[in-house]
């Protein structure tokens, strides 16, 4: 992985839903993590549509989804 492919420290932190710091945050076994909510919310409408759950950065399918360890602040 060379340095343009490293994610910065910051982006780490950020839900990729709602581009704010993590919050009760969640990891898809793709290892992507969002808000706890905002994962929610993106599951339910996938849930409506009948349609296949994917990560929404990676579009990897997936099944798993974990809670995340908080981050002492």
């Amino acid at each position: 992985m060379n340095q343009e492919e490293t994610p910065k420290p910051n982006t780490l932190l950020t839900c990729q839903i709602c581009l704010k710091v993590l919050y009760n945050a969640v990891a898809l076994d793709c290892s992507h993590n969002f808000c706890g909510s905002c994962i929610s919310v993106y599951i339910k409408s996938i849930d409506e549509q009948n349609k296949k759950l994917v990560c929404p950065s990676c579009k990897q399918d997936v099944q798993l989804i974990k809670k995340n360890y908080p981050i002492n602040e």
